[in-house]
């Protein structure tokens, strides 16, 4: 077996092709696992080598388990030659979302090479809770603040000024401290949504038939950027310049800029928010309840599936 030096040597002059693997939409634990540097010591044997290679895949599943593409898609996956890193790549394909998840999953992925895949996307993860919590906050006290201001005591609603003038300057700067944390990444998702063609034109006429069918036709695959997300994206940035023209104006104040113009910029003002709650909302639904609604259906048939399987076993035995 070569040196564990010499193969870290060799992984750290590829560097080039793990970035490029980790921009790929494409599932990366099969090349991942050939850069590694072997299994742990805890999970082989002494003559490990004449038992499995570090190269070959177990077929343990756990790359198929752990990715939401083949829990959305095909649901718990029990057919052995299924579960490995080959039917990933084939099933998974261009729908991979870059999450990375098969390879913190994989036995034969070494820790460094995990620790670089969960980093890489670390400047995204950041804006992007940066982004949630601010949007957030800003949607919550702007709600109360519209609604609200003349039934809730003072005290109150001051502090909810406080916290949405503290949070418009947060959103505001998301798009700076994207840039600052990794620009390479916000150059890539900026060519992403701007870039249209005739497969996006087709995959919103598709969407647009399955939901006229109401089940008969299937959608389309989502995939890194798929249509859907650019549009959400795109209404993101729109948002934003919105939001920053209104809400400096808001700062301003009518006894610069009149009071007409206040209740017009008002107005624009509490409408795009209105929408973009609205759009939150369904974002949220997306991404967080019907996953879990999803795992828990799976949890159900998997259950199901067990059962059976202990009733003929039972049958079987006599």
């Amino acid at each position: 077996m070569p040196d564990r030096d010499v193969l870290r040597r060799q992984r750290e002059a590829l560097g080039t092709a793990m970035i490029d693997i980790l921009d790929t939409v494409h599932p990366p634990v099969a090349r991942f696992r050939l850069m590694s540097l072997g299994m742990s010591p805890a999970l082989r044997t002494e003559s490990f080598q004449d038992v499995v290679g570090d190269k070959g895949c177990l077929s343990c599943g756990n790359c198929v388990d752990a990715c939401p593409v083949m829990a959305r898609q095909f649901g718990p996956i029990l057919i052995p030659n299924m579960r490995t890193s080959m039917a990933l790549e084939h099933l998974v394909a261009d729908q991979c979302l870059r999450c990375f998840a098969c390879i913190r999953a994989c036995p034969q992925t070494d820790r460094g090479l995990k620790e670089f895949a969960l980093a890489y996307r670390r400047g995204e993860k950041v804006t992007h809770a940066l982004l949630a919590s601010a949007f957030l906050t800003l949607s919550l006290s702007g709600i109360a603040l519209f609604h609200f201001r003349e039934a809730w005591p003072e005290a109150v609603i001051h502090v909810l000024g406080v916290l949405h003038r503290i949070a418009a300057p947060a959103l505001a700067l998301t798009p700076l401290v994207y840039l600052w944390l990794d620009r390479l990444h916000l150059g890539r998702r900026l060519r992403q949504i701007v870039s249209w063609g005739r497969a996006d034109v087709e995959w919103l006429r598709q969407w647009w038939r399955a939901i006229r069918s109401r089940g008969r036709i299937g959608f389309p695959t989502f995939g890194e950027a798929h249509p859907g997300r650019k549009a959400w994206q795109l209404s993101l940035c729109a948002a934003f310049l919105v939001f920053a023209a209104t809400g400096s104006a808001l700062w301003i104040g009518e006894g610069t800029l009149g009071k007409s113009l206040i209740q017009r910029v008002t107005w624009v003002h509490s409408r795009t928010a209105m929408v973009m709650d609205v759009w939150v909302a369904i974002h949220l639904v997306r991404v967080l309840v019907r996953p879990a609604l999803q795992r828990l259906r799976r949890m159900l048939a998997l259950h199901g599936h067990e059962a059976d399987l202990l009733v003929e076993r039972a049958q079987y035995l006599g």
